[in-house]
């Protein structure tokens, strides 16, 4: 330590906390970093469900247009079916985008699930023309169709699956239990289309219906033991209009009999559609709740990020100022200290200071300029007894210089 220079001792006294410091928020923005990262995977992976939802939605309608088309024997549904047929394949290209241009920001798990849809997505253009040339029975067709959203739901679910955000994670499986249930209430809008089409139950098809309507009510049990206090009220505001409870009509007419409804499926198709328009509703304001929270989440993370990298400037910044001041302060007082008494030791008594630095510094100059003061006023006196006086303070000067 007796060999070390006093500028390395003060920095090293400055710069070495200082510079822990800055590692430690260096590593805390570079975990801010990995969590901005992680947030914008969620917010692409928000954006993703709810395009996936929207092509739910639209498969969904065109397996209703389709079975009401196949139980009419093609007189019935023609131009509709059309139509939703160009829908759906507006959403399904978003749909396939954003895979080709995201995949690699997913897990490897997410991928595979995303793909397996994807393959019978491009199985629907054969199942269309069987559809329009009636080489399909309506069961066949619903089945299709089933097993395609049946696919879209698993990536969804997929996607919620892998939300690390706590606060997003109730919403985001609210949102995926209400589409399993917008899906069986899809399911039995096709297949009571193709009873009330027929005005018969196909062999077993009245233990689907009941089935469809018993899984909805359990998948929107758990949607409103998960779903934000806010949309869970603003859906049931949202159902009470009258297609609902004549939705309920049709289904107990559907239940009580086997056969001979008196519903026309034209009017069964367009009540239950009329409430899964408003089901739709409710999951345009969950997805629109998913993608504010993991907007939030995004901004969250970029200005943890942003703070983590300031503070770690800072530190690096207070390390090298405080290095400064303390060669200001401390190293510069005594470098002046120092050429005055080398002045002092060749001889020169006239030598004046001024005064600074730190309390201690300020003393030992103090002390200095007596001791020049004694100098001079020695030098000055007569010669004599004095000359001895003189020489003996020169002496004890030059020995503890």
């Amino acid at each position: 330590m007796s060999k070390l220079r006093l500028r390395p001792l003060l920095g090293g006294m400055v710069v070495l906390p200082c510079l822990v410091a800055s590692l430690l928020a260096l590593q805390w923005a570079r975990d801010r970093h990995g969590s901005s990262e992680e947030a914008q995977s969620l917010e692409r992976m928000a954006q993703l469900a709810v395009v996936i939802g929207d092509l739910l939605h639209e498969t969904q309608k065109e397996r209703g247009s389709s079975s009401v088309y196949l139980s009419s024997k093609g007189s019935r549904f023609n131009e509709q079916l059309k139509v939703q047929r160009l829908a759906t394949d507006q959403v399904r290209i978003r749909f396939v985008e954003i895979l080709e241009a995201e995949r690699t920001h997913w897990p490897a798990h997410v991928v595979a699930t995303l793909e397996l849809a994807n393959s019978s997505l491009r199985d629907i253009e054969s199942r269309r023309r069987q559809v329009s040339t009636l080489e399909i029975t309506p069961t066949d067709a619903i089945a299709f169709y089933t097993e395609l959203n049946e696919r879209l739901l698993e990536s969804i679910g997929s996607l919620v699956a892998n939300t690390a955000d706590v606060s997003l994670r109730g919403t985001a499986t609210a949102y995926l239990y209400f589409l399993h249930a917008k899906e069986k209430t899809g399911l039995e809008r096709a297949q009571l289309a193709n009873a009330f089409g027929t005005d018969a139950f196909a062999p077993g098809q009245l233990a689907v219906v009941a089935g469809l309507i018993a899984s909805q009510q359990a998948y929107l049990n758990v949607f409103a033991r998960m779903a934000p206090p806010a949309l869970l009220r603003a859906y049931e505001s949202r159902m009470n209009v009258p297609a609902v409870p004549e939705v309920k009509r049709m289904e107990q007419v559907a239940l009580a009999r086997t056969s001979g409804f008196g519903i026309d499926s034209a009017s069964w198709f367009a009540t239950m559609t009329e409430k899964i328009e408003l089901m739709k509703g409710e999951e345009q304001a969950l997805s629109e709740a998913i993608l504010t929270g993991a907007r939030a989440v995004v901004d969250g993370a970029r200005t943890g990020l942003i703070a983590a990298i300031a503070l770690a400037v800072l530190m690096i910044g207070a390390g090298l100022g405080g290095t400064l001041a303390l060669s200001v302060s401390i190293l510069r007082p005594l470098m002046r200290l120092r050429q005055a008494v080398d002045r002092v030791s060749e001889g020169d008594a006239t030598v004046t200071i001024v005064l600074g630095g730190p309390y201690e510094i300020r003393e030992l100059t103090e002390a200095f300029r007596r001791m020049t003061e004694s100098l001079r006023w020695a030098r000055s006196a007569p010669r004599g007894g004095q000359t001895g006086t003189f020489r003996s303070i020169g002496s004890r000067f030059h020995t503890r210089s």
